[in-house]
């Protein structure tokens, strides 16, 4: 039996393989572009590389939210109103494939992997995802649940523009797109996350002055989530979540700084167990 992980991101899908509980192959492409020819573009990136005759379950992640298999909302993704089950069981000649929002299920499976019964997974990539587990359970009733890159934490005439169409969200400030746009804005560049953070590490002193600004939103969201919540277990996935160590400690500042005395110490905010690899893993898991 063998089942197949499908992380469907902004930037690039990825596919993992499970054989008897242990991934045995992964790769990855660019997410596509074309809406019409979007399914049909990763099925056949699978039917290249392994025969899709042997693959009994599929669990795809979608960025977005989803009802009823149905994409009602992807703003880092040109797939709204897709019906994902349909179109992949016809390309993919299986019926047995879970379709949910990246983030809900990556946290599923995190929860899974760490038995865990209570935690909120914030995915850090293109764009921003959040899933909440409780009681071992996913909570996300309605498809919008726990869409946590979608909080507003910036109200300010300056706040930037989402792909959702509002101002000032999560997402706008803390994903791996937009965290550098500050340095970018004045200097006239175009770093990528990855560049920034090498920056910072050369103690360029602008750098150090964007990563401490996307700290400082990324611990006020997390104030924010768990006011309402008061769960003490946040995990950071995600693409970002790779260079946690230069930012976590001060994303707990921040938080301590912005919330409850009761929540100060009670809460723990770590790097994701499954790291940036939750997405495929939820086949495993799942």
């Amino acid at each position: 039996m063998i089942k197949c992980g499908i992380d469907i991101g902004g930037t690039n899908v990825k596919f993992g393989f499970f054989n008897d509980q242990k991934l045995f192959y992964e790769f990855h492409i660019k997410t596509p572009k074309n809406k019409e020819a979007f399914v049909k573009e990763i099925a056949e990136a699978i039917k290249e590389k392994k025969n899709s005759n042997l693959i009994t379950h599929y669990v795809i992640c979608v960025p977005g939210v989803i009802k009823n298999n149905i994409v009602e909302l992807a703003p880092n993704c040109n797939i709204t109103g897709l019906n994902l089950y349909e179109e992949f069981s016809a390309e993919l000649n299986c019926k047995d494939i879970l379709i949910d929002n990246d983030a809900n299920l990556a946290a599923l499976a995190e929860a899974r992997a760490t038995n865990t019964k209570d935690l909120v997974l914030i995915t850090l990539g293109t764009g921003v995802g959040g899933g909440i587990v409780i009681d071992g359970n996913l909570y996300n009733k309605n498809g919008y649940a726990a869409e946590i890159g979608h909080v507003k934490i910036e109200f300010g005439p300056h706040a930037r523009h989402c792909g959702c169409g509002r101002y000032g969200c999560a997402e706008t400030y803390c994903s791996a797109k937009t965290m550098p746009l500050e340095y970018n804005l004045k200097h006239k560049t175009n770093l990528n996350s990855k560049q920034l953070f090498d920056l910072y590490e050369q103690n360029d002193i602008d750098a150090i002055k964007n990563v401490e600004h996307f700290a400082r939103y990324l611990g006020v969201l997390i104030s924010n989530i768990n006011t309402i919540l008061a769960i003490n277990d946040f995990r950071i996935g995600g693409g970002l979540s790779l260079a946690s160590d230069l930012f976590l400690d001060k994303v707990i500042k921040y938080y301590k700084m912005n919330t409850f005395d009761g929540l100060k110490d009670t809460c723990s905010i770590t790097k994701a167990s499954l790291s940036n690899h939750a997405g495929i893993y939820a086949a495993m898991y799942l």
